[in-house]
């Protein structure tokens, strides 16, 4: 374990940790399978995943640049109340910019 800037890092000792790692990803697959509203197979949402992440070096990295991308770049827009679900499909909200969580609130995807 290494403190670096007041985090607690764990360094990966032998191939113990890669097959962790691993095992774990295998897991979250049904997490990262796309839905009709949450579009992981979009090209335009794979192309713009791609380009914010080109520069990380872990999933974690990843993770958290993808929700500063969209907590920071795609304004709520409380106004927006849609009807058609079609109107809060990933690549739609990518495209127009903004977004309105009402799916989210109902637990609706």
């Amino acid at each position: 374990m290494v403190r670096s800037n007041q985090r607690v890092v764990f360094k990966r000792i032998g191939g113990e940790s890669d097959k962790m790692s691993k095992i774990i990803e295998k897991g979250m697959e049904i997490y990262l399978k796309p839905t009709f509203t949450i579009e992981t197979n979009h090209k335009k949402i794979i192309e713009t995943a791609r380009n914010l992440t080109k520069d990380c070096l872990s999933n974690k990295d990843k993770a958290v640049k993808l929700f500063y991308f969209v907590r920071d770049s795609i304004p709520y827009n409380l106004y927006m109340i849609s009807v058609f679900v079609e109107d809060f499909k990933a690549s739609r909200v990518l495209e127009w910019g903004k977004g309105y969580c009402g799916l989210r609130v109902t637990g609706r995807t």
